[in-house]
C-alpha cells in the first residue's frame, strides 16, 4: 500500500511495533494491529474497529474491500470448523464416558454380590474412567478390606450417580460435596468435579464461539451492505443468499427480482446469443475454480432494470460450503473515458504519422516514439528506431554538440530549442540536413524530450548548388573574358615574334662561327622561342580545344615526362625535392592529346616543386576509379569510369582564398622568369576541360596539397603502353554468375567481360530482384554492387540472399574505398572487394579466387 494513507500519517500514531505501521498490505487493521489498545484484539473486535477507523475508510478501495471480505470469510470458515471439531470431540467423550461407566457399574454390581474376581481393562483416554477402573481393580483386589466401608462406598457412589445424572440433565452447577475416608470416593469426587468443570468450560467456549460467529456475521453483513461495490453470495443450488444495497443501486434489482442465477442471466443479458456466451464462460471459470483464494475477473456489458447498460468488472471466488462470492464494480465511466482516450490517441497518431515533419520522443537517451516521417528521413522503419540510442542517428561531426545540449536541457538549463544539424542515414554515409525544434514535456507521467524534425537537405543542397553554380559562372565568365583577351594578344604577338624567331635563324646561317654577333643573335633567338612558348600557352587557353584525340595511356605520359629534359631541368632548380611515382598496372585507356596531357603533368609537378622551398616529396599516382555517385568539392565529378592522376606535395599548402583563384591566368606566386609565367595552372584547367574531365583540390596550409585529375575512360580504344596478362589463368568453366548493379552501363560492361571469360551471366538492376532471382536460379557467384538506389543496398541484399542460400558466394563491387558496410560483409564471409572500373584481369581474378574449389552443385537448397 505504498500509495495509501497510514495511521502514522493520518492519526500521528507512534506505535512502531504495530504491524500496520510498516506493512504493505491493503487490509492491515484486521490482519492484526494494536489499534486503540496495547494488546492484540480478537478478529471480530478488530473488524468493528475497522468500520469506525478513518484510516480504514480512507483506504477502503474495491480491492481492499475484497481482501477484507476474503479475510472475514476465512475466519468464519475456521471458526465453524473449530466448532465442528469440538462437537465431535465432545460427542466422542460422552460416548466413551458412558461405556466406561457402564463397565464400572457392571464391575461394581459383581463386586456387590461378592465376586472377588472382577477385573477391568485399564485403558481409556478419559482420566475419570481410567481412575475408576483402576480404583475398581484395586477395590476388587482388596475386597476383604473394603467390606467395612461398603455402606459408605455405596452412599458415595449414589451421590456420584446423582451428580452425574444431574449433569446429564444439563445442570453443570452440580458437584460431589460429601467427604469420605475411602480413598476411592475422594479420588472419584475430585475427578468427577474436574470433569464437570471441564465440560462446562467447553460448553461455555462453544456458546461464546457461536455468539462471536453470529456477531461476526452481523458485522460482515453491515460491512457488505455498506461496501462501495456490489456484493452477492450465491448458494451451490444457484439461488442468491445475499445481495447488498450497492448491487441494487448499480443494477436496480433486489434479491426478490433475481432469486437465482438463471433469472439474473435472463435479465442482465437479454440478447440470447450474448447470454449463451456469458453462461459458457461462467461455467468454464466455475470448473476451474478449485481454491477459495482463486479469483476470476471478467468485464461485461450488463442491462440494468431501467433498461440502461453499464460496463461492469466482476470478481468471482468460491467461499465456504461451495458458495460463490461475487463483487461488482461499475467501470462504465472509466471504460468510456478509455474509449475516448483511445480514439483521441488514434486520431493523434494518424495526425502525427501523416504530417510531413518528423516527430520524436526521447527518454533516457533512447527513442520512445518516432513517426513514419522521421523514420523515412533517415531510411529506417519506425519499429527499428524504437529503443535505439538517439546519438546513433546523429552525424559524427554534430554528436558532441547535440549530446551537450541534451544533457544541459535535462539538467534544467535554458538551451536553444531550434537549431540545424545533420542526421546520419541508415546507409552510414549520407548526411541529412534538418532543423530540430526540441523541448521537455510530461508524457504519461514521465519527463521526456520531444522534438520535431524538418528535412532541409534539398534546400541546403539547392543553396550549395546555387552558390557553386554562381562561383562557376563567375569563374567561367572570367576565364572566357581572359581567354578572349589572351587570344587577341597571342595573335598580335605571333606576328611580332615571327621576325624575332625567324630572322635570327637566317642571320646565323650567314654569320661565320667566330662572329662576335653570333652570341647576341642566339640570345635573341632563344628569347623569341620562350616568348613563342608563352604565346602557345595563350593560344591553348584561348582556343580551348584539343586538335586531335588518340588512345592515351596516362602511365606512359607520366613516365615520359619523368624521363624528359624538362623534368631534369626542374630537378636542377629544386635539388631538395624528391619525386616518387606510384603507377597502377593495367590502367585503362583514355582519349586525349598526349602533348597537352604531358604539359598538364609538367605544370602540376612544377607547381608542387615551387610550393616546397625547403624541400619535400612530390608523389604522382595513377589508378582506375569508378565514381558511384556525384562528388563535389572544387569541381563536380559525375558518375562514371575514370583514369585518375593525383599529384601530391608536402609543401606550404594553398590558402582558401588562393584556391579560388589558382586557375586564373597570370595568377602566380612562383619566381617569374625562372619557372613560371602565370599561365601554367590556367593551361591545366583548360586541358582538363578539353578532355571532358574534372579537377579537384585538397590542401592544408603547412602540410601540403593534392591535385586530382579525373579523365574519363574510353573503352573504344585499345589500351596502350602495357601488355595484358594471360587470360588462360582467369578463364571460367561455364559457372553461373549473377550481376547486380543499378547502372545499366556497368551491368553491360561486367556481363560482357564475364561472358568473354567463359561464364554464364544473368543481370538484374536491384537488390530486391536479385533476392527473388536466386530463389529459383542457383548461381555460383553474385557480383554485387555496394551502392544502389532506390531500394536496398549491397549489404542488405546479401543478408537477404544468405537467408535464402546460406553461404552464398559473392564479390562486392564499388567505386569507393572500403566502408563499415563493406567490412560488415567481410565479417559475413564475403572476402573479395572489387574496385570499379572493371578490368578483365581484376574482375576475372576476383571471380576465380571466389569460385575456386566450390561449385553450385555443392549447395543444398
Amino acid at each position: 500500500m505504498n500509495d495509501q494513507t497510514r495511521c502514522k500519517t493520518l492519526l500521528a500514531c507512534q506505535d512502531t511495533e504495530c504491524p500496520a505501521y510498516h506493512t504493505d498490505r491493503s487490509c492491515w487493521l484486521i490482519e492484526g494491529t494494536h489499534c486503540n489498545n496495547t494488546v492484540q484484539k480478537e478478529f471480530l473486535s478488530k473488524a468493528e474497529i475497522c468500520l469506525q477507523c478513518p484510516v480504514f475508510r480512507k483506504n477502503m478501495t474495491p480491492e481492499a474491500m475484497e481482501e477484507t471480505c476474503a479475510a472475514m470469510t476465512r475466519q468464519f470458515r475456521e471458526n465453524r470448523e473449530m466448532l465442528y471439531e469440538r462437537d465431535q470431540e465432545l460427542e466422542s467423550i460422552s460416548m466413551e464416558m458412558a461405556l466406561g461407566l457402564s463397565e464400572v457399574f457392571e464391575a461394581l454390581k459383581k463386586m456387590a454380590v461378592g465376586d472377588p474376581q472382577v477385573r477391568l481393562d485399564e485403558h481409556s483416554s478419559l482420566e475419570l474412567i481410567l481412575k475408576l477402573k483402576q480404583m475398581v481393580n484395586r477395590t476388587a483386589a482388596n475386597m476383604d478390606e473394603m467390606i467395612d466401608m461398603t455402606h459408605e462406598f455405596a452412599m458415595g457412589l449414589a451421590e456420584h450417580f446423582d451428580v452425574l445424572h444431574r449433569v446429564g440433565k444439563g445442570d453443570l452447577g452440580a458437584r460431589v460435596q460429601g467427604e469420605s475416608k475411602v480413598e476411592l470416593l475422594e479420588s472419584l469426587k475430585d475427578v468427577t468435579n474436574r470433569m464437570i468443570i471441564g465440560v462446562k468450560k467447553e460448553i461455555d467456549s462453544r456458546h461464546k464461539v457461536t455468539r462471536d460467529l453470529r456477531a461476526s456475521e452481523e458485522r460482515f453483513r453491515t460491512l457488505a451492505e455498506n461496501a462501495p461495490i456490489g456484493i452477492t453470495i450465491m448458494n451451490p443450488d444457484l439461488t442468491f443468499a445475499f445481495v447488498n444495497r450497492t448491487f441494487s443501486k448499480i443494477f436496480g434489482y433486489t434479491i426478490e427480482d433475481i432469486p437465482d442465477k438463471t433469472v439474473w442471466f435472463e435479465k442482465a443479458y437479454p440478447d440470447p446469443a450474448y447470454r449463451e456466451k456469458i453462461i459458457a464462460k461462467w461455467k468454464t471459470d466455475s470448473r476451474k475454480t478449485t481454491r477459495p483464494d482463486e479469483v476470476h475477473p471478467l468485464t461485461l456489458k450488463v442491462r440494468c432494470k431501467d433498461g440502461s447498460r453499464k460496463i461492469i468488472s466482476f470478481q468471482t471466488a468460491v467461499i465456504a460450503d461451495g458458495k460463490h462470492f461475487v463483487t461488482y464494480s461499475d467501470i462504465t465511466r472509466q471504460a468510456r473515458a478509455q474509449e475516448i482516450l483511445q480514439e483521441s490517441e488514434e486520431k493523434y497518431r494518424t495526425l502525427i504519422d501523416n504530417i510531413q515533419d518528423g516527430v520524436i520522443l526521447i527518454e533516457n537517451e533512447r527513442f520512445l516514439f518516432v513517426n513514419e516521417a522521421m523514420a523515412r528521413v533517415i531510411g529506417y522503419t519506425a519499429p527499428e528506431m524504437i529503443g535505439m540510442d538517439y546519438l546513433e542517428t546523429i552525424a559524427p561531426e554534430d554528436r558532441d554538440l547535440v549530446a551537450d545540449r541534451y544533457r544541459r536541457r535535462q539538467a534544467g538549463e535554458d538551451v536553444i530549442r531550434n537549431y540545424e544539424l545533420r542526421l546520419l542515414h541508415k546507409d552510414g554515409v549520407t548526411r541529412v540536413y534538418v532543423i530540430l525544434n526540441v523541448g521537455i514535456i510530461n508524457y504519461k507521467d514521465r519527463v521526456v524530450t520531444i522534438g520535431t524534425i524538418k528535412d532541409v537537405t534539398d534546400r541546403k543542397r539547392a543553396e550549395a548548388e546555387r552558390s557553386k553554380m554562381a562561383e562557376k559562372l563567375e569563374r567561367s565568365r572570367k576565364m572566357e573574358a581572359i581567354g578572349t583577351l589572351a587570344g587577341g594578344v597571342a595573335h598580335d604577338l605571333n606576328n611580332i615574334l615571327s621576325g624575332i624567331v625567324s630572322y635570327p635563324e637566317l642571320l646565323l646561317l650567314d654569320l661565320p662561327d667566330d662572329s662576335p654577333l653570333k652570341g647576341p643573335i642566339e640570345t635573341i633567338q632563344k628569347s623569341g622561342q620562350r616568348a613563342s612558348a608563352v604565346v602557345q600557352d595563350l593560344l591553348t587557353l584561348a582556343r580551348r580545344g584539343v586538335a586531335t584525340m588518340t588512345a592515351v595511356d596516362l602511365n606512359r605520359v607520366v613516365t615520359e615526362y619523368l624521363n624528359s629534359p624538362e623534368f631534369a631541368k626542374l630537378c636542377s632548380f629544386h635539388p631538395q625535392v624528391t619525386v616518387e611515382s606510384r603507377l597502377t598496372g593495367n590502367l585503362l585507356t583514355i582519349a586525349g592529346s598526349p602533348v597537352h596531357l604531358s604539359k598538364t603533368v609538367m605544370n602540376l609537378v612544377s607547381n608542387a616543386a615551387e610550393a616546397m622551398p625547403e624541400g619535400g616529396t612530390i608523389t604522382l599516382t595513377t589508378e582506375n576509379r569508378y565514381v558511384d555517385r556525384p562528388l563535389g568539392n572544387y569541381d563536380d565529378v559525375t558518375e562514371g569510369e575514370y583514369a585518375v592522376l593525383t599529384v601530391t606535395d608536402t609543401g606550404i599548402g594553398i590558402s582558401p582564398q588562393d584556391r579560388q583563384q589558382i586557375f586564373e591566368p597570370f595568377y602566380t606566386k612562383k619566381v617569374m622568369g625562372r619557372s613560371g609565367t602565370g599561365l601554367g595552372m590556367a593551361v591545366v584547367w583548360g586541358t582538363v576541360k578539353d578532355h571532358k574531365g574534372y579537377i579537384d583540390i585538397t590542401s592544408v596550409e603547412n602540410e601540403g596539397t593534392t591535385f586530382t585529375i579525373y579523365l574519363p575512360i574510353n573503352r573504344e580504344f585499345e589500351s596502350a603502353g602495357h601488355e595484358k596478362s594471360s587470360l588462360d589463368s582467369i578463364m571460367g568453366n561455364g559457372e553461373r554468375i549473377l550481376v547486380v548493379d543499378d547502372v545499366a552501363e556497368q551491368r553491360h560492361i561486367a556481363s560482357a567481360i564475364l561472358k568473354r571469360l567463359g561464364y554464364q551471366v544473368a543481370a538484374v538492376d536491384s537488390g530486391e530482384k536479385a533476392v527473388a532471382y536466386i530463389h529459383d536460379h542457383p548461381v555460383d557467384v553474385v557480383l554485387l554492387d555496394m551502392i544502389m538506389a532506390p531500394g536496398i543496398d549491397g549489404l542488405e541484399t546479401y543478408r537477404r540472399m544468405a537467408a535464402v542460400v546460406p553461404g552464398q558466394k559473392a564479390v562486392i563491387a564499388s567505386g569507393y574505398s572500403e566502408t563499415e558496410r563493406v567490412k560488415s560483409l567481410n565479417r559475413m564471409g564475403v572476402r573479395e572487394y572489387l574496385k570499379k572500373p572493371y578490368t578483365i584481369e581484376k574482375i576475372g581474378g576476383a571471380i576465380k579466387r571466389t569460385i575456386a574449389g566450390w561449385k553450385t552443385a555443392d549447395l543444398k537448397h
